[in-house]
């Protein structure tokens, strides 16, 4: 027996289990590999902190637990026996030997998986998930750590554990220090401590873990409203980005909205978080010889070279993401695109800021970067972002500019007047001065920012 097994809790249990080693330590229980002496076979048994047992009681706990016993699914971690013996609070699950996915992920090396693997990960934890659900069961701790294989099957383990404990020890438990959930896999709501929590606790524990298969690390902040609404991580590191890019548009817009803050806003089931991943996935598709391509894509070309910016024209992005649907190459359709080419005019040059003399500095500023390119519709939103960041204040200067030349004109202007006038000049046109400076710099950012969005066009001929 290892010398980390208290000898009390081996006396206690010495009658069913034979202890060997520690397993692992969490935030309400120590887990342990047993020997079963009944059956002869090596299972995990997990032993609850004392504070936390003596805070929910035996009777409360088992009742609880009950419910979590009579989950039957192929990949959820079945619940061999419970109990108490020597004050001691004990749940028994199957000992697993496959790592967990905790282990696949951190390596070494840590890594990040392919979009195959993780869906094929992904995809039975939320048919288990879904299954529970169905069953009135919320798991409220899904992370890397409670997904084991078991002959390469992923299985969910302590699945009602946490709700056991939570519903066993009522709206208090979280003044104990007892965590019922995993920071940075926990819901907004759960993290806030709310008892009455629906599936969608776990679509975002879910999508948190998806999340971490795909990028190599967890989102690290909730996503805004915005994020929601444009279907991307607005905020997400360079690193972060580099991956979600690679992922597709797609799949990062039903991650967004798989950890959305608000109810209303976040995929309802685990299932329809699936289905969003994996949606034009699957099937066989019909295949487009040459001619058929260039029929498609014919109009929405001509189309796109007419009327760039008219709401509801198709950008040459747009049929590709289109065609790419039903299975035709992207080259085949810039392929088609290119028999439709005219010529690109540079727009015209906007003319050079002027000073106006009476407020020493200009009232209207005009900034202009060209970048030879085809933004995607789906980019929009980070321009905005970024410009809204910045410009917290925007239009302060013009207003005051305009208004103050009003005043300027005066043909009769007292002493005061004309102090106060001449103090305001001074402090427009310095003001106005870091205006220039700031708008010049950001423009050169935004410049920098489309240019690493863009997507080069090809030009139409006549």
């Amino acid at each position: 027996m290892s010398d980390e097994i208290p000898p009390d809790l081996a006396a206690a249990l010495a009658d069913r289990y034979a202890l060997r080693r520690v397993l692992g330590r969490g935030g309400m229980a120590t887990v342990y590999l047993a020997d079963d002496n009944k059956h002869h076979r090596a299972v995990a048994l997990k032993v609850l902190l004392p504070g936390l047992a003596a805070f929910l009681g035996v009777e409360r706990f088992l009742k609880e637990i009950q419910i979590a016993a009579r989950l039957q699914h192929p990949h959820i971690l079945t619940l061999h026996d419970s109990g108490e013996a020597g004050g001691f609070l004990y749940y028994v699950m199957p000992y697993i030997e496959g790592a967990s996915l905790r282990q696949q992920l951190e390596g070494p090396p840590r890594r990040a998986l392919s979009q195959p693997q993780a869906l094929a990960i992904a995809e039975p934890v939320a048919d288990a998930l879904s299954y529970a659900h169905r069953m009135g069961v919320l798991h409220r701790d899904i992370k890397p750590e409670n997904i084991l294989f078991s002959q390469g099957h992923p299985i969910v383990a302590d699945f009602g554990i946490a709700k056991a404990v939570s519903t066993a020890g009522g709206a208090n438990l979280t003044r104990t220090g007892f965590p019922v959930g995993t920071p940075g896999y926990m819901s907004p709501e759960q993290a806030a401590g709310l008892t009455e929590l629906d599936e969608r606790t776990d679509v975002y524990s879910l999508a948190v873990v998806i999340y971490e298969m795909l990028v190599g690390d967890v989102p690290g902040r909730w996503p805004t409203e915005d994020a929601v609404r444009a279907g991307r991580f607005l905020e997400a590191s360079a690193s972060h980005r580099t991956r979600l890019t690679s992922i597709g548009p797609r799949v990062e817009g039903a991650l967004v909205r798989g950890l959305a803050i608000r109810h209303d806003q976040r995929t309802a089931t685990t299932s329809a978080l699936i289905e969003e991943l994996t949606r034009g996935e699957a099937g066989p598709r019909r295949r487009y010889d040459k001619d058929e391509v260039q029929a498609i894509v014919k109009r929405a070309t001509e189309m796109e070279a007419s009327n760039k910016t008219a709401s509801g024209a198709m950008t040459l992005g747009g049929v590709e993401a289109l065609a790419g649907e039903v299975g035709v190459a992207p080259e085949v359709v810039r392929a088609a695109a290119d028999a439709f080419q005219a010529p690109y005019v540079t727009p015209e040059s906007l003319a050079p800021n002027r000073t106006n003399k009476w407020v020493s500095g200009p009232t209207e500023i005009f900034f202009e970067r060209v970048v030879d390119g085809e933004l995607p519709e789906s980019e929009y939103a980070t321009v905005v972002e970024e410009i809204r960041r910045v410009l917290r204040n925007a239009g302060q200067v013009s207003q005051f500019g305009r208004s103050f030349f009003g005043a300027a004109v005066l043909t009769v202007i007292p002493v005061w007047l004309g102090i106060t006038y001449l103090t305001a000049r001074t402090v427009y046109r310095r003001t106005s001065t870091k205006r220039l400076r700031e708008l010049d710099e950001l423009v050169n950012r935004l410049e920098a920012l489309v240019r690493e969005l863009v997507e080069v066009p090809h030009r139409l001929k006549p």
